[in-house]
């Protein structure tokens, strides 16, 4: 019973360890994902608003000519929601890209400083030599 409960005890306190360290490399830009995760919580919150209403139509509890206004209304805003998303994830994705392009051009002009910078104090040190 106490290699059991001292097994489970290692095991806990590792995942403990190490959780920390699997969850950031799952998420690469913790603000980026936040605000993605917003526009997919509203979403779920207006399709679950969808399904509500639907409950209450079948249950009687709303004219259908409500429900078919609020049907349209939760599903325009999730479109709308959507569309945002899909804009933000497209700028996102534009951004990375040019920081990309950006550090590969800095860092080959600092490649190129290097070799420049090399070649003077090889050329000053023969000189001197």
């Amino acid at each position: 019973m106490s290699i059991i409960f001292g097994i489970l005890l290692a095991t806990l306190g590792l995942i403990a360890v190490l959780k920390p360290f699997l969850w950031r490399k799952a998420s690469s830009d913790p603000a980026k994902e936040t605000h993605l995760h917003d526009y997919e919580r509203n979403r779920m919150e207006i399709y679950g608003r969808i399904k509500y209403i639907q409950q209450e139509y079948d249950l009687g509890n709303i004219s259908e000519q409500e429900f078919e206004v609020q049907y349209h209304n939760f599903r325009f805003q999730a479109a709308e929601l959507l569309s945002q998303q899909e804009q933000v994830e497209k700028v996102d994705g534009w951004l990375e890209e040019e920081i990309l392009k950006k550090r590969k051009l800095s860092q080959s002009s600092v490649s190129a400083h290097q070799l420049s910078t090399d070649s003077c104090t090889n050329q000053n040190l023969s000189e001197r030599l």
